[in-house]
Parts: C-alpha cells; structure tokens; sequence
C-alpha cells in the first residue's frame, strides 16, 4: 500500500498501524486458507467444507469488528482504511452468500 495514503493518526499511533497491519495478514491467511481447503478437498464433504469457511470467516469477522470499534469515524473513513475493511468485507458477504445457495 502506498504509504502517503495512509492516515496521519497512524505515524502518531503506532500501535494502530500495527494492528491495521495485523489484519491484513490476518486477511490473507484467512484467503490462503480458504483457497488451501478448496483446491484439497478431494475426500471432503460439503457439511465439513461449510463448517471450515464458516469458522474461517467467523474470526475473521470478528477480528474486523474489533479493529473497527477502535477507530474514530474519521479514521475509518479513511481510504487507506477502506480499502482493507472492504477486501475483507467483500470476502465475508461472498462467502456467506455461497453458503445460503
């Protein structure tokens, strides 16, 4: 990410940069699990396939609102912000809607 985006609060604030970074790893573990699972699931069942998105998801969500709750409304109106809280987002409702097919 480009760094003269990011918002100022996070050079005052270094421990908010850390756990906006934290999330984002947290994202792509979450991606690279669920991308993992699927391209392995050869001898698995779709209750058992469902249950793993669905725990996956689950901490991740979770985590998203956490990071959320601790920001100010303009922090996280903030592009920089935005543009992870939306990857995220749009990972959560995609898998969501998957299940309710």
């Amino acid at each position: 990410m480009d760094s003269l985006r990011k918002p100022l609060a996070y050079e005052f604030n270094a421990r908010l940069d850390k756990r906006h970074k934290q999330l984002e790893g947290d994202y792509q573990n979450a991606l690279d699990l669920l991308t993992t699972y699927s391209n392995n699931r050869k001898n698995i069942n779709s209750r058992t396939q469902f249950a793993f998105e669905e725990k996956v998801i689950g901490k991740l969500a979770r985590k998203l609102i956490e990071f959320e709750l601790g920001l100010s409304s303009e922090i996280r109106d903030a592009e920089y912000v935005r543009e992870l809280t939306g990857k995220i987002d749009f990972l959560i409702k995609s898998y969501t809607h998957k299940k309710e097919q």
